[in-house]
């Protein structure tokens, strides 16, 4: 599975990043290259019909990345990583939107 996701402020793109679902090592794992960086993967740790995580625990931020089903329209990222002892998460909703064409 691929995907891909932009930052956008007015005209201008802030941020991209590729994303990509697939095997490293023989395990399921989200592979992200943020704004052309160095590809990092995060491996399952849980996968349930409305639960997705993954995660690696030597990445700076995000360590946790979560995807949760809401509804049949819509989901929640939620990215999260502990430093220096305390934690750090930002939820990103998502809705399902029909492309215009």
């Amino acid at each position: 599975m691929h995907g891909a996701s932009r930052t956008v402020t007015g005209p201008s793109t802030r941020a991209w990043e590729w994303l990509r679902i697939a095997p490293v090592n023989g395990r399921l794992s989200y592979i992200a290259i943020p704004s052309g960086q160095t590809e990092t993967a995060f491996a399952a740790t849980t996968v349930q019909d409305t639960l997705a995580v993954f995660e690696n625990p030597a990445h700076d931020f995000p360590q946790v990345i979560a995807y949760r089903r809401v509804s049949k329209d819509s989901i929640v990222a939620r990215i999260s990583a502990v430093t220096n002892g305390r934690t750090r998460d930002m939820d990103i909703p998502m809705r399902r939107k029909v492309c215009d064409q």
